[in-house]
């Protein structure tokens, strides 16, 4: 059984928890679901793939934007045929440092974390120290540990024994993760399966190589980083 937080949101498939190559959007962050009958907000989660392929990914990608690069902010979201007005909690990335041919990096107004949100659709936080490594080094490993997340069906009892592309072929999607096994170098890692039908729960963690733009990574190459010194009084916080 698929659930709302692990059917994506655009295909419909399952969605493991894989950083760089997923997302869990949860309701409060107020994304308008323009294109859903019946909804005002996305919630769920979903493939980068899937949403890069998708014909919605222009009014996704500029409400995201939206919601990631601004204070708090008055919208609009429509239901039923009721047009309702809402106030979305910003996340107050405002500071533009970079845009190039695959999107644009951003800066937090007060602390020093960052996000680089794809023209066509997802985005990647990155903390002060993963911009230093990616400005030292040129690649960022990172890895995920969601707890445990619903399986559609019970695996078994050998499942803490499965690799991670004997997982996916379990899930029946690792065609849409051959490119996290062929590129990414992922390390899996089992915790507990526990079985409490008609629900079967995995804890388990992804590490991988993230899968940043070449003309991010190359920007990032010649950055000069400097840490900000954080004064909230002054930015009236």
């Amino acid at each position: 059984m698929l659930t709302a937080f692990n059917a994506c949101l655009f295909c419909g498939r399952y969605v493991l928890q894989v950083p760089g190559w997923t997302t869990l959007l949860k309701s409060y962050r107020m994304l308008r679901a323009s294109w859903v009958p019946d909804e005002a907000f996305l919630e769920g989660a979903f493939h980068h793939s899937c949403l890069r392929a998708s014909p919605h990914r222009h009014a996704f990608r500029e409400d995201a934007l939206l919601m990631l690069t601004q204070g708090d902010h008055d919208i609009e979201a429509e239901v039923d045929g009721k047009v309702l007005r809402h106030r979305r909690p910003g996340m107050a990335f405002t500071e533009p440092v970079y845009s190039g041919p695959s999107g644009a990096l951003f800066r937090h107004v007060n602390t020093d974390d960052w996000v680089f949100v794809e023209k066509s659709g997802p985005w990647h936080f990155l903390s002060a120290a993963e911009v230093r490594t990616l400005t030292a080094d040129g690649v960022l490993r990172k890895s995920v540990e969601t707890g445990p997340t619903r399986l559609p069906r019970d695996p078994g009892e050998s499942v803490g024994d499965w690799s991670l592309p004997t997982l996916l072929d379990f899930l029946e999607v690792r065609d849409l993760y051959q490119e996290v096994l062929d590129r990414l170098d992922p390390e899996y890692t089992f915790y507990e399966y526990s079985a409490l039908p008609p629900k079967f729960f995995l804890d388990y963690s992804v590490e991988c190589v993230q899968p940043l733009p070449v003309d991010l990574v190359e920007f990032l190459g010649g950055y000069t980083y400097r840490s900000r010194s954080l004064d909230w009084e002054e930015d009236g916080v």
